[in-house]
């Protein structure tokens, strides 16, 4: 069955030295504000179906979260009122001057290879999340190595043995489509 694997890197770009407290409260200067620590809770939408194999674990201390209740760090699945989706999550908590990547490994449905007369055709699609002005993306695609590419509804960057790549900048949603077939 196909797999895929998700990194998402953040970093903290603040440069502050500060005790992580989780407790509502305004500054004069908005740079005060954003010279805390940061608590992030991520879900990561995949189709409906996908199975999560692995994750990376970030755990949270019960004084750190505000209901009080300790985050093991494991991702979880993740409740979500689209049916054709299943939403992978996973909090974290970042000090200033810190970077956090997080890591989802998962089975998905057989469904997202089309075997069609004209070889196996994989779409994706790559939704920005609103209100994030423009997100620096890579997109690994890994093929047989012996493929043939066809149809490429959008140009890689870079094409090798069994490997396609795409960069992209996510400013706006993206389909990323691909038709190949396997020589003898």
């Amino acid at each position: 069955p196909p797999r895929a694997t998700a990194t998402l890197t953040f970093t903290h770009t603040s440069q502050a030295d500060v005790t992580c407290r989780m407790a509502p409260r305004y500054n004069d200067e908005y740079q005060q504000m954003m010279d805390r620590c940061y608590w992030g809770y991520v879900r990561l939408f995949v189709p409906e179906g996908a199975t999560l194999l692995s994750a990376s674990e970030h755990p949270i201390p019960a004084e750190m979260t505000g209901s009080g209740e300790p985050w093991s760090g494991e991702a979880r699945v993740a409740p979500t009122s689209a049916p054709e989706v299943t939403a992978f999550a996973q909090a974290f908590l970042m000090r200033p001057a810190h970077q956090t990547v997080l890591r989802f490994s998962y089975e998905l449905p057989a469904s997202v290879l089309q075997q069609t007369e004209a070889g196996t055709v994989y779409r994706l699609r790559w939704q920005k999340q609103p209100g994030m002005q423009n997100v620096a993306s890579r997109v690994i695609l890994r093929v047989p190595r012996n493929a043939v590419l066809w149809h490429k509804q959008s140009e890689p960057a870079t094409t090798d043995a069994g490997k396609v790549v795409y960069r992209l900048d996510l400013n706006m949603d993206r389909e990323i489509g691909l038709r190949y077939e396997v020589e003898d």
